[in-house]
């Protein structure tokens, strides 16, 4: 039986691409980048592994959803100023490890 989508994205030891579906039903397999809790909401950060079309260096914002069956899904953010605040909480988050990490030295 398959991982749910919420316990893959939040399992620490999981090295396994996430699988997501194109519009077309084509099944898309992407890396995990960052889990992203802004208020009540949760973001992944993700990047389509082998993807032709979106360059190395960028990577989707998805909202974790629930849909009417219960079922938590990713749904792929599309307000810019959404994913914008997404990415500045990951670099404040990542700036915020590196700081710890200098006051270990």
């Amino acid at each position: 039986m398959a991982k749910k989508i919420l316990d893959q994205i939040l399992d620490p030891d999981n090295t396994e691409p996430l699988v997501v579906y194109g519009e077309n039903g084509d099944e898309i397999r992407m890396e995990q980048i960052a889990v992203i809790p802004i208020a009540t909401a949760l973001y992944l950060i993700a990047q389509p592994i082998d993807d032709p079309i979106v360059a190395d260096d960028e990577a989707i914002v998805f909202e974790v959803i629930t849909d009417e069956d219960t079922d938590e899904i990713l749904k792929i953010v599309e307000d810019e100023q959404l994913v914008d605040a997404v990415f500045n909480h990951y670099y404040a988050m990542l700036e915020e490890l590196n700081a710890d990490d200098d006051d270990l030295f």
